[in-house]
């Protein structure tokens, strides 16, 4: 053979073979789902999925809170399962999805703040729903966070605003429409997974005046014991506003968003129901992270990962009666765990994936109240913050920075805040729900258990995936600018 042919032939043998490797490759890339329909617990045609940005748990009248934002939201509690202690893996809005969408925590998905493109090697739920031939749609309320971060893979509509007069985001009521344009179009024998997004509960607070109206105090002591109650019970720290009147209005203004978004969930819920839709299906509503509205001198998120921006509200309501239906579950529970409880609850499972997912089903406390349901711990963490970015005189408690990274760890008693740049913080939880005490100090054995188990955890997360950051491009990150948020 001539030398020209044994070249040719040693080419041919080598795209062959690189061929051959790539296939085999993505097919280990490539998640495989089991679908065993017979092995489902319960029977389910819909999911719909309600992510509230912002929403602290502690600002609905099912967790304590005593003005009106949630009428609807708190009738819909009564026939539903009600986590009491669940918790986001990060209090900023795209990983915080990201995370929600794959049972993944950010150190492993590496969607590590607004700006971070998910990458298309993990799995999402919506790609769990198109696998087993469900309708996926989408309906979010700002063009910055999801396709852009790619948050929208497997969904076969994906709806985002244009730029308008309130810039990149819209209000609840121009979303919901939208879902239900979309809702005309299904029939009672649709099987479909419908996630619907809204934003305005995240500052800067646009309330419609007929809301805030709503929420008027009926008289000056009752204005009096709200201010009371944010104080003594709700630890707001008085020294962070310049006076009662602008933190009452300030948080009011906050409440009256929430109140506007639970009265869209009203319309979409009553317009199933009407076309015939409500009928075997699941509603799931949570928030993508809180907000600080004083709490530990800081207004907004991102920043902290105390329990007002990290502890979310999560119901589950299955308009078909189960046995769990209508209760409170107290024990802990992550937003990580959706993804596979929905797994479970449609007799799905992963039979091939490069990623071990974080979350845990909770199909038992559905289904049975907990049974076997094992002991939890949440895992936080703060949004990442690229180095060199710090702005000169700054001043700490003013800012939406911080040097070095933060991670913690929580269960029913304690919580441990690790801190790569300054002290770590470790509080009582139980005894102390607002972290006003920080107990670092203390020789209690509990701190360094969890101080070591959460390092633990911090390592095998990174190690989870090999995986480096993926920056979305330039006009995102102005749109995310003209949205307030800081790179």
């Amino acid at each position: 053979m001539s030398r020209k042919k044994t070249l040719l032939v040693l080419i041919l043998l080598f795209i062959t073979a690189s061929i051959w490797t790539w296939v085999i490759l993505k097919a280990r890339m490539k998640p495989l789902i089991r679908y065993q329909p017979d092995k489902a617990p319960v029977h389910i045609e819909r999911v719909i999925l309600i992510t509230i940005d912002t929403l602290r748990a502690d600002h609905l009248g099912v967790y304590g809170y005593p003005r009106p934002t949630s009428p609807f939201i708190d009738s819909l509690a009564l026939k539903s399962i009600v986590f009491q202690k669940a918790f986001c893996s990060i209090s900023s809005t795209a990983p915080s999805h990201a995370s929600i969408m794959t049972s993944l925590h950010p150190l492993t998905h590496k969607v590590l703040k607004n700006g971070h493109k998910l990458d298309k090697s993990f799995l999402t739920l919506a790609e769990v729903f198109q696998e087993i031939k469900f309708k996926t749609a989408a309906f979010a309320s700002t063009s910055t966070h999801f396709k852009a971060g790619n948050i929208d893979q497997g969904f076969s509509i994906f709806n985002e605003p244009s730029k308008n007069s309130s810039g990149h985001r819209r209000p609840a009521d121009q979303t919901a429409d939208q879902a239900i344009e979309w809702l005309k179009e299904r029939n009672p024998s649709d099987a479909f997974f419908l996630w619907v997004h809204f934003f305005d509960p995240h500052d800067p607070y646009i309330p419609v005046p007929e809301y805030r109206k709503a929420l008027a105090f009926p008289s000056d002591r009752a204005r009096q014991d709200y201010i009371r109650f944010l104080k003594e019970e709700h630890h707001v720290d008085p020294a962070f506003y310049k006076s009662d009147g602008e933190m009452v209005d300030m948080i009011e203004q906050y409440d009256a968003e929430v109140l506007f978004v639970d009265h869209q969930i009203k319309r979409l819920y009553e317009f199933m129901a009407k076309k015939g839709l409500n009928d075997h299906t699941l509603w799931i509503i949570t928030a993508d992270h809180g907000e600080g509205l004083g709490n530990h001198r800081w207004a907004g998120h991102g920043k902290h990962i105390y329990n007002e921006q990290v502890r979310v509200p999560l119901l589950f309501h299955f308009t078909d009666q189960v046995p769990a239906q209508g209760s409170r579950w107290e024990g802990i529970v992550e937003q990580v765990d959706i993804m596979p409880t929905l797994l479970s609850l449609f007799g799905c499972t992963i039979t091939r994936y490069q990623y071990r997912i974080h979350g845990t089903s909770f199909t038992s406390l559905l289904l049975n109240g907990g049974s076997g349901f094992p002991r939890k711990y949440a895992f936080s963490q703060r949004r990442h913050y690229s180095p060199g970015k710090r702005p000169e005189q700054i001043v700490p408690e003013e800012t939406n920075y911080e040097e070095g990274e933060k991670y913690c760890l929580q269960d029913l008693r304690y919580k441990y805040i690790l801190r790569t740049t300054g002290e770590h913080e470790f509080y009582n939880v139980h005894e102390d729900p607002y972290e006003t005490k920080n107990l670092i100090r203390s020789a209690l054995p509990e701190r360094d258990q969890m101080k070591q188990l959460l390092s633990a955890m911090v390592e095998q997360f990174k190690q989870g995936s090999t995986l480096a950051p993926k920056s979305v491009n330039k006009e995102t990150i102005e749109k995310l600018k003209s949205l307030g948020y800081v790179q």
